[in-house]
């Protein structure tokens, strides 16, 4: 199914940056949480720093081509915008398996076939991450022990390779911490992204670049 068709009003998606969200509201979001479990670790909603990264790469694009590593990806919006729009090879992951019917609903409407893998950040070893040019994560550093996590993962992905990172975040102090962190071990910069139209908001990209 199509949905981007922007002389349609959408009530239940949210489309930006040409990719399509599913709202809460949509029937099929309805009809998934009634028939499945429930994504329990914050992946049942779509997280608004995606919107920054998006923003930002619509400026800064990728080379095409590239291999997108989507960490903690929730239903999938982001991983979409990287294939649909930034013409990259995208692998989507998220430590709550339950997401992947939502996942599999968003890729749908945006007329993508993305592969999802459930997996969990300490999982992602130095052989995994090898395979990948760009590690990308949007509101995935929400808990203090998240910051040691994704240090360590940040720390394996630069050691193998991966030649740009971005973390995404409205501001929450465990990403305060790991871009402190990331200063010091691999010098990277914080940017600021206002999103938004009507209500703007400010958002955080952490970037690193090991070229």
């Amino acid at each position: 199914m199509t949905v981007l068709d922007n002389d349609k009003p959408h009530t239940e998606l949210r489309i930006s940056h040409g990719v399509a969200a599913l709202t809460s509201s949509h029937p099929e979001v309805r009809r998934l949480k009634r028939q499945s479990e429930a994504p329990a670790i914050h992946g049942n909603k779509v997280w608004s720093s995606s919107y920054a990264i998006m923003q930002y790469l619509n400026d800064n694009p990728l080379p095409k081509n590239q291999s997108v590593l989507d960490v903690g990806c929730g239903f999938g919006t982001l991983s979409c915008y990287f294939q649909n729009k930034q013409q990259s090879r995208v692998l989507a992951t998220d430590a709550d398996p339950y997401v992947e019917p939502f996942f599999d609903l968003t890729c749908e409407i945006n007329e993508t076939s993305i592969p999802f893998r459930a997996m969990k950040i300490e999982k992602m070893t130095k052989q995994f991450l090898s395979d990948f040019d760009v590690l990308v994560g949007a509101d995935i550093c929400f808990w203090d022990e998240m910051t040691e996590l994704l240090f360590k993962l940040i720390n394996r992905a630069t050691q193998v390779g991966v030649k740009q990172i971005y973390i995404a975040d409205p501001g929450r102090q465990p990403f305060w911490d790991l871009a402190d962190l990331a200063a010091d071990k691999f010098y990277g910069t914080v940017k600021s992204i206002k999103t938004g139209k009507t209500k703007q908001s400010e958002k955080y990209i952490l970037s690193i670049n090991n070229s």
